[in-house]
């Protein structure tokens, strides 16, 4: 959980449901409204554009080109990056930080995910629903 109401930087915390309670908080980013996203396991967190540990201990920052700082996703291996930008979505290498593709929308999207199996883009735009097929 990032609590939007600490800027700068926000603070999160992670629950533990063998024990029903939140972890003392934490830093995470100095920006206002992030996309937040975990990992299947729990073990990393996407926080905008910087990875933490399932601790929330800091592992990696990323700078998308393009980035509008708006949505973000990852792949279920935790493999790549999806970002959105003004054009559509960046998909972002994160063993080197470089863009392996990228994918065209109308408008800036508002949301982005991956179906369960990583098979699949969802990118959200104001208006439109764009299904982007991806393959290895």
């Amino acid at each position: 959980m990032v609590f939007d109401n600490s800027c700068c930087p926000l603070s999160g915390a992670i629950y533990d449901a063998a024990t029903n309670q939140f972890a003392a908080p934490l830093p995470t980013v100095n920006s206002y409204n992030p996309s937040v996203t975990g990992n299947h396991d729990g073990t990393r967190f996407l926080v905008g554009t910087t990875v933490f540990s399932g601790a929330l201990a800091f592992l990696q920052q990323y700078v998308p080109p393009g980035h509008d700082g708006v949505a973000t996703a990852w792949s279920p291996d935790a493999t790549r990056g999806y970002f959105s930008t003004n054009d559509g979505v960046v998909e972002l290498r994160l063993s080197d930080g470089t863009v392996a593709r990228s994918f065209a929308t109308d408008t800036p999207p508002v949301k982005v995910f991956l179906v369960p199996d990583g098979t699949a883009l969802a990118a959200f735009t104001a208006s439109r629903l764009h299904i982007f097929a991806l393959t290895p």
